[in-house]
């Protein structure tokens, strides 16, 4: 609930959930009371190197996978939440897992997508598992990268996986917050201007709250047309124009939803966000485009559109309270920090 309406406020209108713990009927119901849309997944690790925390055995992970799409079936156009295969990858899924996953989504008709290639360490046992090959090869190898497929992260693509991605078709969600603030190096090493410029269909991610510690696409836009340019040394890298792109309906393709989602035409759904006008990061506006990436991003978002229904009218939520809601939120984190006994380190006093 917490993410749903922070991504509302920062004016997203659908989005892709890889994992998470809860059933996806339960996150379901709460897109649903939102109004967002999302394609939905449930972990799965047959490898996962913390035993204590695996969901199971190969065929377990298979059966979960299945049960999802079954689940929540896509149905197209008009869909507000839907089933997806997607594991978290860098080690944690077997070849038979990865190919298994990429089968039940293809017979799914949805998008079938996994992390890769995100910090040195698991880059490295990635090719040391696959006889010194690159993500992109790997997965070539096991039949798996196509149209269909969607890479998050990528960070250590080696410059040689471009034109294989490009001639794949495959997607690639690029999270620059998620590695800035962690440390994982993408401005240094990451090839995302390459990949833009070779015509990959490249779409932007946060990777959650666990590493960018915020859900907003806006945010997200001004990191990626920006890092590249402050680590090479070249403006432009990737442009404003193309950011908002990644954004809108890169980002739809990615979730397997570019032809009824991503942009304003007719015969798609009516998705849009309205930003207000009478704020300073807005003038004097001469250039929207510019503006919207490098100054206002998402601080002016005023009223969030999904299939027609305002979500967020006025800055205020129209199927659920929010204060209500987030009441409830910060109870449960206080219960949850006591029960486990965790404590914050403050560095400063802290007045309550």
């Amino acid at each position: 609930m917490l993410a749903c309406l922070e991504m509302v406020r920062n004016g997203t209108t659908a989005f892709a959930d890889l994992g998470g713990h809860f059933e996806v009927e339960r996150k379901a119901a709460i897109l649903e009371r939102v109004g967002l849309r999302g394609a939905l997944s449930e972990i799965a690790w047959d490898r996962s190197p913390h035993p204590g925390v695996a969901t199971g055995d190969t065929a377990e992970c298979i059966r979960r996978q299945e049960r999802v799409v079954q689940a929540l079936p896509f149905g197209g156009s008009g869909s507000r939440a839907w089933g997806s295969v997607a594991l978290p990858g860098m080690g944690t899924a077997s070849d038979e897992l990865l190919m298994a996953g990429k089968a039940i989504a293809d017979r799914a008709g949805g998008i079938f997508s996994t992390h890769a290639s995100f910090g040195d360490a698991d880059t490295n046992a990635q090719r040391a598992r696959a006889g010194g090959l690159t993500a992109s090869a790997q997965f070539e190898r096991l039949g798996i990268l196509d149209a269909r497929t969607a890479l998050i992260h990528m960070i250590r693509t080696e410059p040689s996986e471009v034109p294989l991605l490009a001639r794949a078709g495959a997607h690639v969600v690029h999270c620059p917050a998620a590695s800035l603030r962690v440390g994982m190096g993408v401005s240094r090493v990451g090839v995302f201007p390459e990949m833009v410029a070779a015509g990959i269909n490249v779409a932007l991610g946060s990777d959650s709250g666990n590493y960018s510690d915020f859900y907003d696409v806006g945010r997200q836009m001004y990191l990626a047309a920006s890092i590249h340019r402050e680590a090479r040394g070249v403006m432009p890298t990737i442009t404003a124009e193309q950011v908002v792109e990644m954004a809108t309906i890169n980002g739809a393709r990615a979730i397997g939803a570019g032809e009824w989602l991503g942009s304003l035409e007719t015969g798609k759904q009516a998705d849009l966000v309205i930003h207000r006008w009478n704020r300073p990061e807005w003038r004097p506006g001469v250039d929207p485009i510019n503006s919207l990436v490098y100054s206002a991003q998402s601080v002016a978002v005023d009223t969030v559109i999904v299939g027609g229904e305002a979500l967020l009218e006025g800055g205020r939520f129209t199927r659920v309270d929010e204060e209500r809601e987030l009441a409830v939120i910060d109870e449960a984190a206080r219960a949850l920090n006591a029960r486990s006994g965790f404590r914050i380190a403050h560095r400063w006093p802290v007045v309550e």
